[in-house]
């Protein structure tokens, strides 16, 4: 794979990487971030990000995404909702220089901010969004981490900025994860009055995606939203999508 850049910050080491025509970003040997602009839906992991954005029982028109990477999911939310207004909250200045240099995450509807995350939320108001991605990760030697728990707190305040039937997505690196925080923060999003809860999956990736609604979405009515689009109409032999849906709320 053509080496693009590439760039080391005491121990932290990134570069971007052409592979045919996706970029890559990798950080510490972790892949973060990966997009192909000719061919957006592409089977891989970062399409189950895609999937519980359609989960919002409406039009999205604005997005919270802490933890940017190289933006590959902003990218490929406004493919589709091209007057989304996105806001972007990674505390990694690197990340966020490669999103708008090298993946193009510019423009006026999108807004990128150098913070962590639990701070920036904590001190930036209490704007409300249709769609919260949390995708914060870190790693080394290739293993991808998150930097602290998913605890109750982390949940409320995530759970505070959405939105009625606003949809909050989490990526864990593991999909048993997803399904033991909904064991273990059980209580938590009965008092947030989460409606429905979804795991989603692509058999060929570890990854889960926990997805939590305010409103009784069913996953029917999400396929019904995404089939209006050629490339993720599954009854389509093209449609690359790559996801099974468990419902655990």
């Amino acid at each position: 794979m053509p080496e693009l850049w590439s760039h080391t910050v005491g121990d932290e080491q990134y570069r971007v990487v052409r592979a045919g025509h996706s970029l890559r970003l990798y950080t510490n040997g972790v892949l973060h971030s990966q997009y192909n602009p000719n061919q957006v839906v592409s089977g891989a992991l970062w399409d189950l990000l895609l999937v519980s954005a359609f989960m919002y029982p409406g039009l999205l028109k604005k997005a919270l995404v802490p933890g940017v990477g190289g933006g590959a999911v902003i990218n490929m939310l406004r493919y589709f909702w091209h007057q989304l207004a996105v806001v972007g909250v990674d505390n990694n200045a690197v990340h966020l220089e490669v999103a708008q240099q090298f993946f193009g995450v510019n423009g006026a509807e999108v807004g990128l901010h150098y913070a962590a995350a639990r701070d920036w939320l904590a001190s930036h108001g209490d704007d409300q969004y249709d769609y919260v991605l949390d995708d914060i990760f870190g790693g080394k030697n290739g293993d991808p981490q998150r930097p602290f728990a998913f605890d109750a707190q982390w949940l409320h305040s995530l759970c505070q900025r959405l939105a009625p039937n606003g949809v909050l997505a989490i990526n864990f690196d593991r999909a048993q994860q997803a399904y033991q925080l909904i064991d273990t923060l059980a209580d938590a999003m009965g008092e947030l009055k989460i409606q429905r809860g979804w795991i989603l999956e692509n058999p060929s990736y570890c990854n889960g995606v926990l997805v939590l609604s305010k409103a009784s979405v069913e996953m029917a009515s999400a396929v019904e939203r995404m089939q209006t689009h050629r490339i993720l109409d599954s009854r389509l032999r093209s449609c690359r999508l790559n996801f099974r849906a468990t419902r655990c709320i």
